[in-house]
C-alpha cells in the first residue's frame, strides 16, 4: 500500500506542476488576447471603409472586375505557428480541404502560418507558396510580399479567382472560419455583410464620379491596397481569434487538472486511510495472539 501512495504522491506533483503551467500560458494568452483584440476593433471601420469606397464607385471597366472562365484558383490559408489552441487549426485546414474538393482544375494553395503548411502538406496538398508569419502582425508590410504574388497572378491572368480562408473574431469565446472571396471583385446594388460583420452600404452610387488622372489609374492604385489591407485585417483577426482559443484551451486543462488534483487526493487520503487501518488491525491481531 505504501507503493500506491507513494505512486499517487508523484501524480499529484505531476498533475499539479502541469496547472502551473497551463494556468501561465492562459495568463499570457489573455494578455496577448486582450492586444490583439484591441488591434483588430480599431482596424475593422478601415477595411470596411476600403470596400465602401470601392464597391460605392459607379460601374466602370477594369480587370479587377473581369469574370473569366480561364486560369487558376489562388487560395490564401491563415492559419497560427504554434499549437495548443484546441480545435482551431483542425478547423482551418477542415475547411480547406472541403474548399479545395469544389475547385475544377489547378489551385495554387499559399499558406500563411506553419501550421496550416504542416497539416495540409501531410494532407497530400502542394504548397505553391508558405509564407512566414509572425506571432504578432504589427502592420501592413508583413502582408504584402503574399498580396504582390496573388495580385500579380490575377493580374497576368494566371488566376481567375483569389480566396482566402481565415478565422473571423465574433468574441473570446467564438470564432468562426470564413472563406472570403477577394478577386474578381462583385459588383451588387444592394447592403452586403463584409467579413468582420460591418454592413457596407452600396446602394447609392455615384453617377458623377470624376477620376484623375484616369479610371484605370486610380483603380489600378486603389485596388491592390484594398487587398492589402482585407489580407491585413483577415490576419489579424485569425491573431485575435488563436489568442483566444487559446486561452479557453488553457483554462479548460487548468479545470481538468484541478478536477484530477481533487480525485488524486482522494484516492492518497482513501489509500492512506486503509493502510493505517490496516496496520491498526495487525497490531490487534498480533496482540491477541499473544493473550
Amino acid at each position: 500500500m505504501a507503493k500506491g501512495t507513494l505512486d499517487l504522491k508523484r501524480k499529484m506533483k505531476s498533475v499539479g506542476n502541469t496547472k502551473k503551467v497551463t494556468k501561465a500560458m492562459e495568463m499570457v494568452s489573455g494578455a496577448k488576447m486582450r492586444k490583439a483584440t484591441a488591434s483588430v476593433l480599431s482596424t475593422r471601420p478601415y477595411s470596411a471603409a476600403s470596400w465602401e469606397i470601392l464597391l460605392s464607385l459607379p460601374h466602370v471597366s477594369h480587370s479587377f472586375f473581369e469574370n473569366s472562365s480561364e486560369g487558376d484558383t489562388a487560395l490564401i490559408v491563415v492559419s497560427s505557428n504554434r499549437g495548443l489552441c484546441g480545435s482551431f487549426n483542425a478547423n482551418i485546414a477542415q475547411q480547406a480541404m472541403r474548399t479545395l474538393k469544389t475547385y475544377a482544375g489547378k489551385t495554387d494553395v499559399y499558406t500563411l502560418g506553419k501550421k496550416a503548411t504542416e497539416t495540409l502538406s501531410s494532407g497530400g496538398v502542394t504548397i505553391a507558396g508558405a509564407f512566414e508569419k509572425s506571432d504578432i502582425t504589427r502592420s501592413i508590410e508583413d502582408v504584402l510580399p503574399l498580396a504582390h504574388v496573388v495580385l500579380q497572378g490575377f493580374l497576368t491572368k494566371k488566376y481567375s479567382r483569389v480566396e482566402i480562408i481565415y478565422t473571423d473574431f465574433v468574441s473570446p469565446l467564438k470564432q468562426k472560419v470564413t472563406v472570403l472571396p477577394l478577386l474578381p471583385f462583385s459588383r451588387v446594388d444592394e447592403n452586403v455583410t463584409h467579413e468582420s460583420g460591418t454592413q457596407v452600404n452600396t446602394a447609392r452610387l455615384s453617377r458623377d464620379t470624376v477620376f484623375e488622372p484616369s479610371v484605370e489609374g486610380v483603380l489600378d492604385y486603389v485596388i491592390p491596397r484594398i487587398i492589402e489591407t482585407t489580407i491585413f485585417q483577415a490576419v489579424l483577426e485569425s491573431e485575435a481569434s488563436e489568442h483566444s482559443a487559446r486561452m479557453l484551451a488553457m483554462k479548460n486543462a487548468s479545470e481538468a487538472a484541478t478536477d484530477l488534483m481533487y480525485s488524486l487526493n482522494r484516492a492518497y487520503n482513501q489509500a492512506r486511510q486503509s493502510a493505517i487501518t490496516q496496520e491498526i488491525a495487525e497490531i490487534s491481531a498480533g496482540r491477541a495472539a499473544l493473550e
